[in-house]
């Protein structure tokens, strides 16, 4: 378990030091405005301002479900600058997919989704608090192609940013 965190560090010292691309890591707490699924937390990991991925899972008592989602945010403008800071709005299209575990089955089920929200950096874009909707709407490929009803997962969280912004 050393081994590993020491080799993380490493990484991220590298990284950090090269300039070589910024990453935020953090965690984010999931809800959902309609009746999918329960409440959860997820780990948050994004390779570039732009791409965000997040590691999910949702807990209930008869139910859970380990999901990703993979985001692409198109756009993300400031709507407000301060020092050493910015207030953005953000729009996005992006996948997810979800592993359902019950008391009787397992499911897979996966689908698209478009994140709508806000995001404030703080201390220099170091620290990021984030807010948002993702309406989501899941396909079938079997027995028939298809959709599922539209659903609107949210997600409020905290980022830590590494590297050059």
């Amino acid at each position: 378990m050393k081994k590993k965190i020491c080799i993380l560090a490493m990484a991220i010292l590298i990284f950090s030091a090269a300039g070589a691309y910024s990453f935020g890591i953090g965690i984010q707490f999931n809800g959902n405005a309609s009746d999918v699924f329960s409440p959860g937390i997820a780990i948050s990991f994004c390779p570039s301002k732009m791409a965000h991925l997040s590691f999910n899972w949702n807990f209930a008592e008869d139910l859970n479900i380990i999901g990703l989602t993979a985001d692409f945010m198109a756009f993300n403008p400031k709507i407000l600058s301060f020092s050493h800071g910015s207030l953005n709005f953000l729009f996005g299209a992006g996948l997810y997919g979800n592993l359902v575990f019950s008391s009787e089955e397992v499911d897979l089920n996966f689908g698209v989704r478009f994140p709508v929200g806000l995001n404030l950096f703080l201390a220099g874009e170091v620290f990021e608090i984030f807010a948002h909707v993702a309406p989501s709407i899941g396909l079938r490929f079997y027995p028939n192609f298809g959709a599922d009803k539209i659903f609107f997962p949210i997600a409020v969280g905290i980022r830590l940013w590494i590297g050059r912004s």
